[in-house]
């Protein structure tokens, strides 16, 4: 877990990357110029993918760790962002930096729909789903009803009576202003009061969703900071959208705050480790300027959190990096004297001569700050993630497509070299040579083939991956039987105790071991399905070439089948990160236990409500995982079966071409030759390269 990163040359986060996609475009705009627009389609498979993709970095912490303040100081904007925000009337915000299509300034802003606003607004979102399934707190859904109808009341005093007009729709703004942003993710001093004026938090109840966007700045790669919403809030309205937030992002980072010790007590940030991908994630450690003794108490603290990280998550490299946004934001503020007795000592944590700073400072207090703030770090750290995360996966696809088309495109010019030779040796009176027989190809029912024999590998694929289900949710269940049998035992001890107690105890039930252990059962039997999987794709796909090769599509075996995306995939185990019943505070259970009159009866209800519980987590594991894996292997096949006909329409094209050209002249055939030459040589030039790079 060392915080020792690599050196780049270009400090600029996503430099790296930027620069590989750079390399495969310029590639294919070689082929493009090499041979005009007979392969355009197929080309447009290797260029689109690379010209839209946007790294996604989000962010999670505790709460007053500074996440926020984090954020601004990351992009450079002290104060951009609200850092007081209420942690239950944060929306998902999106900071892009140069993402492609969009805007390079501005905001855009959209509110709930009608479903998500009945949801919470008449049902009581998640927290209503809860309350109604633990017996007896019937007094729990009432204080739901009256937040409901409080959030409600709130919401049309801002807004008027007809603001549920606004549900489903947007507001945009061609640029982003904190009064702007105001409106819409902060709650605002004095929410209850109405106001139709441009004040603070007077769209926050029915905002879903913030994006704000940039030109590329210190982004070499398009890319996107998320700052997720806590879990915490009071209807738990913000939670299945927070976790889909993070379900889609590439990189994470988590904020601890120097002073809250990482513990087994944040139940909420253990529930999302759940969710992330440990392979990319970082942990900064915020506010280590309050520290009185950074060179003796930063060791102690990192030593803490790598334990507690080596428990909740084994196995895993999770760099650890101590800073400041206090630090950064003066520094970027031009402070010149920060006031901090302890900054030689953080500079001297964090004055790591392999790490290159995207921001350089004139003054040297500014440039010390900035160095001590441990964002020059973290900056690293974020761009060698997503170079070597999601970066990796688009880079290998882009490969894969290119040398796909490129082979196409070299086989198809030599056959075409070989038949113009023919032409050219028999007018000049040489017969000699012999014309290689080539196959004919019915292009028009060629499609209706494709149909016929890509619905059978799905069928076929959908078989493959279903035989491991049933072996994979029985280990998932012998987990939840484990923890079952071990809370009955826990439960039973706790009602003998309470016989003879003076003073009742409050009753918890913690998940946090369940979790984790489903968690690790699961992310290491997703793998050995994915790779049987991979298996029986590359089985179908050879059948499927050398059935297209037989019916007369003589380059169909240059395609390979692209499954870069599908091999790059992980487990999505947000399911996870839900709160359940078990996680609310002991107050919600009093109702229950004072129900039951017999021990037997409460210890067999707690059960059932443990297993009714995990269970549904098991079937949401296993069929995200069923459909990501077929989802994901049905777009490789599509992708694949999409350059087969764009080959095919190719053929057409050319046929056409060739039908509607007069008589070739000797000199125009001799000019083809050369060109078909020339771009052979570039085909073979560029496999070269590919080879290299593979290599």
């Amino acid at each position: 877990m060392s915080t020792v990163v690599k050196v780049s040359e270009n400090p600029a986060i996503g430099a790296d990357l930027d620069e590989q996609f750079k390399e495969i475009l310029a590639l294919s705009d070689r082929l493009r110029s090499a041979t005009g627009e007979d392969y355009t389609s197929l080309l447009d498979q290797v260029d689109q993918p690379l010209k839209k993709a946007v790294g996604s970095i989000s962010m999670i912490g505790q709460v007053k760790a500074g996440k926020t303040s984090l954020i601004n100081s990351l992009i450079e904007r002290t104060g951009f962002l609200p850092s007081d925000v209420n942690p239950w009337t944060a929306v998902v915000t999106k900071l892009f930096f140069g993402k492609p299509g969009a805007p390079e300034n501005g905001a855009l802003f959209s509110f709930f729909d009608d479903a998500e606003w009945d949801k919470f607004a008449n049902r009581g979102g998640r927290l209503g789903e809860i309350a109604q399934t633990i017996p007896g707190s019937e007094a729990k859904l009432e204080e739901i009803k009256v937040e409901i109808e409080r959030m409600r009341t709130r919401a049309k005093m801002q807004l008027g009576d007809s603001f549920e007009t606004l549900l489903g729709g947007n507001h945009r703004f061609k640029e982003a202003t904190q009064e702007v942003l105001g409106r819409y993710i902060c709650v605002g001093d004095a929410p209850e009061k109405r106001s139709t004026t441009h004040v603070q938090g007077r769209f926050a109840d029915i905002t879903k969703e913030a994006s704000i966007f940039f030109p590329k700045e210190k982004f070499s790669f398009p890319t996107a900071i998320v700052d997720t919403p806590g879990l915490n809030d009071p209807l738990l309205i913000r939670e299945e959208i927070t976790l889909q937030s993070l379900e889609h992002s590439d990189v994470f980072v988590l904020v601890l705050s120097a002073h809250q010790a990482f513990s087994s007590s944040d139940l909420d940030l253990l529930r999302v480790l759940n969710a992330l991908r440990l392979d990319r994630l970082v942990v900064f450690v915020n506010r280590v300027d309050e520290l009185s003794k950074p060179a003796r108490d930063v060791p102690r603290i990192r030593g803490h959190i790598e334990k507690m990280l080596s428990r909740e998550c084994p196995g895993a490299d999770i760099p650890v990096v101590f800073g400041s946004a206090y630090l950064a934001a003066q520094a970027i503020d031009g402070v010149e004297d920060s006031g901090i007795k302890t900054l030689d000592a953080i500079y001297d944590l964090n004055n790591q001569p392999s790490v290159s700073s995207t921001r350089k400072f004139e003054n040297d207090t500014s440039e010390k700050l900035w160095v001590a703030s441990g964002v020059p770090i973290l900056e690293q750290h974020l761009s060698n993630m997503l170079t070597t995360g999601p970066g990796l996966v688009w880079k290998q696809s882009a490969e894969v497509n290119l040398s796909n088309v490129n082979n196409v495109i070299l086989r198809d010019s030599e056959n075409r070299l070989n038949t113009m030779k023919l032409q050219q040796g028999e007018m000049s009176g040489n017969s000699n040579a012999n014309r290689l027989a080539s196959n004919e190809i019915d292009i028009d029912n060629f499609e209706l083939e494709f149909e016929k024999i890509f619905s059978k590998v799905s069928h076929t694929l959908e078989q493959s991956a279903s035989a491991a289900w049933p072996r994979i949710k029985n280990g998932l269940r012998n987990a939840t039987e484990d923890f079952t049998e071990e809370q009955d035992e826990l439960f039973a001890e706790y009602l003998t105790s309470q016989k003879s107690a003076k003073k009742r105890k409050s009753w918890t039930c913690d998940t946090t071991g369940l979790r984790r252990n489903m968690n690790s059962y699961f992310r290491q039997e997703f793998p050995k399905v994915q790779k049987s999987l991979m298996r029986k794709l590359d089985e179908v796909v050879e059948e499927i070439s050398e059935s297209l090769s037989a019916a007369g599509l003589e380059n169909a075996g240059e395609i390979r089948l692209n499954t870069a995306e599908f091999a790059g995939q992980a487990p999505v185990t947000s399911a996870l990160s839900k709160i359940v019943p078990f996680d609310m505070e002991p107050s919600w259970w009093s109702g229950w236990l004072s129900k039951f009159s017999n021990d037997t009866k409460a210890r067999e209800d707690l059960s059932r409500m443990i297993r009714k519980q995990f269970f549904s987590i098991e079937v949401e594991l296993l069929d995200r995982a069923r459909e990501n894996l077929i989802g994901s292997s049905a777009k490789a096949l599509e992708d694949f079966k999409k350059m087969q006909l764009n080959l095919v329409n190719t053929l057409r094209k050319q046929e056409e071409d060739k039908q509607n050209t007069g008589t070739i002249s000797a000199e125009d055939l001799t000019a083809n030759i050369h060109a078909l030459e020339g771009r052979i040589a570039v085909c073979i030039e560029i496999n070269e390269r590919l080879e290299k790079t593979a290599a």
